[in-house]
């Protein structure tokens, strides 16, 4: 038995009135979609516009679910050119590996006009490796630890994810990499490098936990419990803010590292109050005193 469903654009204007099975899913109708009006799935945001509601349709669920039945109307937006979540971070990440060794292995002198070029001290020696390994990290993740299935984003964010990680990288690179002959007391060195693997480590250690919760092939959703999951929603957020303050601590505290840390703190605190939300929404169990990001605190 198949329905009829009748897709209009905003302002109701008609697009498309496509058969699917009354069984079917919202993929299945992203589909037919694609096959009669030649418009890529990824690309395809439909919504369920009863009343005062705005329902967005997820591909995995059946029409069922959200009470669809032949001869309703159904909203659909073209989010215009879409590109993988994994491949825009595999390039926004590619940056600063690139980037940061041009000023740490002086290969661009013209960047220090009229200073001598002396050898990095050992906290910039410390700092360059800590640099390269942490997004060497991100990009050994991207590929093999992090699942993003479907998820796709619109091309514009391409561009300006890589403007923020490649410019940070540009400025942080050159500041901290700038000609100096004296060195930064011992303590910035061991306490710096300490703190920035603790984050680095816990980081990891959360990622490998959210990754074994996934069940593969599905998208369900499960309670991240233990290990730092038990003081906030996303401890992986937290050593991130951690692994960066070591970092500031072991160059003594450059601007350009500080606005980073604030502009990723800021970033990543919205992300964990969304996900935040929406455990408290999916599971009427999960823990009240479990804090969004920073223990015992917020």
């Amino acid at each position: 038995m198949t329905m009829r469903v009748e897709l209009v654009k905003r302002g109701g204007v008609a697009y498309c009135t496509v058969d699917v099975p009354e069984d079917g899913t919202v993929e299945n109708l992203m589909r037919v979609v694609e096959a009669t009006k030649r418009l890529g799935i990824a690309r395809q945001r439909i919504t369920d516009e009863k009343g005062q509601r705005v329902v967005v349709l997820e591909r995995e669920k059946t029409l069922k679910h959200y009470g669809i039945k032949s001869g309703d109307q159904l909203f659909i937006k073209d989010l215009g050119t879409q590109l993988p979540f994994r491949m825009v971070y595999l390039i926004e990440y590619f940056g600063p590996l690139f980037i940061y060794p041009l000023f740490a292995l002086r290969l661009i002198p013209w960047a220090y006009p009229g200073e001598k070029l002396y050898p990095l001290t050992i906290t910039q020696q410390g700092a360059f490796f800590l640099w390269m390994l942490h997004y060497a990290k991100r990009e050994v993740e991207t590929v093999l630890v992090h699942e993003f299935g479907y998820l796709t984003m619109p091309v514009f964010n391409l561009f300006k994810n890589t403007a923020y990680y490649w410019g940070f990288a540009c400025w942080i690179g050159w500041q901290v990499n700038y000609p100096v002959a004296h060195k930064l007391p011992a303590w910035h060195f061991c306490l710096g490098f300490t703190i920035f693997l603790t984050g680095l480590i816990c980081n990891f250690i959360c990622h490998m936990m959210l990754k074994a919760l996934r069940t593969p092939g599905t998208a369900e959703w499960k309670m991240p419990r233990g290990f730092l999951f038990e003081y906030v929603t996303m401890p992986n957020y937290t050593m991130e803010i951690l692994t960066w303050i070591g970092f500031a601590v072991l160059m003594n505290f450059p601007i350009s590292v500080l606005c980073f840390i604030c502009c990723a703190t800021y970033q990543m605190t919205q992300w964990a109050r969304e996900r935040h939300a929406k455990y408290l929404k999916l599971f009427p169990d999960y823990p009240k005193h479990r804090k969004i990001l920073f223990p015992f605190i917020y």
